[in-house]
């Protein structure tokens, strides 16, 4: 594993150099759990400091917990099956372990793991259980397979307040996928707000009805078509107005922030 600086300082287009040729751990020995070792680094254990997880060829996991500083790192093997995370393969020889972790609405840790078949597992159970064996929640995450050798990458790269999926693969092209809600496949499905929209389209004021049998949303927000925020407020009762008076007429998105992440809930039509 090599380890690269950015010496161009903030601000300015990166400029990386490579500081360590292969990476040692807090023994001095090199970091080398495997083939095709894969790293993440991520504060895992919340002790404010990087660690460091490696997927590798055999389809598990390697933990490295950082025992140094937040100026100078030093990673000390914890656990070379972690969670207890092993991924699929063809020949049930290797799996080619892809992890991304990355944090749920409920600031839990969630992990996707790419692998040799092409599809995502989905792995929870993970905060405060990593000496455990995590869940596997999902064996092909939303159904999707873009090609052998996975590699999911979670980030809301559109600011729209949903996580939107990057997914590479054996060909060397890169899936981008479109979030709709934030988490949740299983209960999303079962889940449709039901809301009346009125005048619509308006000049600009809404009026923005609740069912009586569902919960409210926390808050509501509206995006323009370029995924956008323009517009937020909290909901206090079955009747929300909305004052969007004096923006460009045009088509916008309305959402609900629940507990089960963030629904649209319908468009809206300025003339």
């Amino acid at each position: 594993m090599h380890y690269f600086e950015n010496s161009a300082g903030a601000g300015n287009p990166v400029d990386l150099s490579i500081a360590e040729l292969s990476v040692v751990d807090a023994f001095g020995e090199d970091i080398d759990p495997g083939q095709d070792v894969i790293p993440q680094l991520l504060d895992l254990d919340e002790d404010g400091l990087l660690d460091l997880v490696l997927g590798e060829q055999w389809g598990n996991l390697n933990f490295y917990k950082n025992v140094g500083t937040a100026e100078e790192f030093s990673f000390e093997l914890v656990n070379e099956e972690l969670g207890g995370v092993w991924v699929d393969n063809i020949l049930g020889i290797q799996g080619n372990n892809v992890p991304h972790f990355y944090k749920n609405n409920s600031d839990e840790w969630v992990l996707l793991t790419g692998n040799e078949i092409g599809t995502i597992h989905r792995w929870n159970e993970i905060s405060g259980n990593l000496d455990g064996v995590w869940n596997k929640q999902d064996s092909a995450f939303v159904d999707i397979n873009d090609g052998q050798f996975s590699a999911p990458f979670i980030y809301d790269i559109n600011g729209d307040a949903f996580p939107d999926l990057f997914l590479g693969n054996l060909r060397g092209g890169v899936t981008f996928y479109k979030g709709q809600f934030f988490d949740g496949i299983e209960e999303a499905q079962n889940f449709s707000p039901a809301v009346n929209i009125y005048p619509n389209p308006s000049n600009g004021l809404f009026s923005v009805e609740f069912s009586q049998n569902e919960k409210l949303p926390r808050e509501v927000k509206v995006l323009n078509v370029l995924g956008v925020e323009v517009y937020r407020a909290g909901v206090s009762g079955l009747k929300q107005l909305l004052s969007l008076e004096g923006y460009s007429s045009g088509m916008y998105y309305l959402l609900g922030e629940y507990e089960l992440g963030v629904f649209e809930l319908g468009k809206l039509i300025i003339e």
